[in-house]
């Protein structure tokens, strides 16, 4: 017994599993008390050697150890990943392939008021004081190149 325990101290006591000094007594013991538990079994065959066997359940416990004392780092939820993940990133390019092929099939017009409007951020009646038009006409206008849009997407979709 006082060989298996030499054997066990200098596996707990190796520097590269980094275990304290006043730790390492609570670990052996446990280790001794896990390799008794299995010699002690009926299935436990004694023919075996002895060595390989406690190298092996010490290596283990040692490890056993080192992963139950790893240090944690809490997330902290107010620091979420801004980057888009591959889903977000398909979804959206698939997005502009279509948003592209449904502007290709809308009237000159229509892209025209589309552009002044959403790309550069013109007031509708900024818009009708360029085009010399009611700022009603280009709403009613507006609102058919976006329904003309919806069912051009829809067919599109339905290509797929």
């Amino acid at each position: 017994m006082e060989r298996v325990e030499t054997m066990v101290r200098q596996f707990v006591r190796f520097e590269g599993y980094g275990i304290p000094t006043n730790e390492r007594d609570d670990l052996v013991q446990e280790v001794l008390l896990q390799i008794w538990q299995a010699v002690t079994r009926p299935q436990f065959d004694p023919a075996q050697s002895l060595d390989p066997f406690i190298r092996a359940v010490a290596c283990r416990r040692c490890i056993d150890w080192r992963r139950r004392r790893r240090a944690m780092v809490d997330l902290v939820e107010e620091m979420p990943d801004e980057r888009k993940g591959p889903e977000e990133l398909t979804s959206e390019s698939e997005r502009l392939r279509v948003g592209c092929r449904v502007l290709a099939r809308l009237s000159p017009s229509c892209r025209n008021l589309i552009r002044l409007h959403a790309v550069e951020g013109l007031t509708y009646a900024r818009i009708a004081a360029i085009l010399r038009r009611s700022e009603g006409a280009l709403r009613v206008q507006m609102h058919g190149c976006l329904k003309s849009a919806q069912t051009i997407r829809a067919g599109i979709e339905g290509e797929r």
